[in-house]
């Protein structure tokens, strides 16, 4: 497949840099920001922001003793809050809420504080693409901050799919409006595929089965293997960062 020009200048399997800072919040058990983009730093992007990156917030608070809706004699609760970075939380933002709370409960051992709740609150700086899986990134290193019993890391990296099958890595945010589809593979066994708004669940290897997401009916014979191998070979850079 004949590799594309992108406007930043990037290889189509190319990440924007990275940058993780842990500890920023004094008040919280735990608290790390996540960027993807140009090399600021957190408090000069905070209060001006930037053309080109997406950065993301994350504060945990907890274990805290659980409300009666989050009872649970047996295992933790974890509670994910979404906040935009203008306006009321929508109906996008409730999806990744809930993509979000599923992926750290997956990778948190939730029998060591049973009947207890984290909250992670994750506050939106900037978006310019790829922002749930920057998400996901703070959100793992702001838990690793607050000393969360965790299995292991969740490494997050999104890959974009165009009309005329080509894969780019770490999309920017013009890049997702002109995308087909656009895969969050987090490298923990939750693969999200969003599409026209609506979000799949995709198993790795596999072509999904819905007419109106990824199939050969659809679009034809696609590299599925080479978009798996991005994310795979760019989580090394991520995974370091988190630690």
């Amino acid at each position: 497949m004949m590799e594309i020009d992108r406007a930043d200048g990037r290889t189509p399997n190319q990440l924007r840099p990275l940058a993780c800072s842990r500890n920023i919040l004094h008040r919280a058990h735990g608290s790390a920001s996540w960027s993807q983009g140009n090399s600021l730093s957190f408090f000069w992007f905070w209060s001006h922001g930037s053309a080109g990156d997406t950065k993301v917030l994350a504060a945990v608070y907890g274990p805290k003793a659980g409300t009666k809706k989050n009872e649970n004699p047996e295992k933790a609760c974890i509670e994910v809050i979404w906040k935009p970075k203008t306006g009321q939380i929508g109906k996008l933002e409730k999806e990744y809420e809930m993509i979000l709370k599923r992926t750290l409960q997956s990778i948190c051992i939730l029998t060591i504080n049973p009947n207890t709740t984290t909250s992670v609150i994750v506050q939106v700086v900037h978006d310019d693409g790829a922002l749930l899986t920057c998400a996901i990134n703070a959100a793992c290193a702001a838990l690793v901050d607050a000393g969360i019993p965790i299995k292991h890391l969740a490494v997050a990296i999104c890959c974009c799919l165009a009309e005329d099958g080509y894969v780019i890595l770490d999309p920017t945010k013009l890049e997702e409006q002109l995308r087909f589809g656009k895969v969050n593979k987090d490298l923990c066994n939750t693969n999200v595929f969003e599409h026209s708004g609506k979000f799949y669940s995709i198993a790795e290897n596999q072509i999904a089965q819905e007419i109106d997401i990824i199939s050969r009916e659809t679009l034809g014979n696609w590299d599925v293997n080479g978009a798996w191998k991005r994310p795979f070979s760019s989580h090394p850079k991520v995974l370091d960062l988190q630690t």
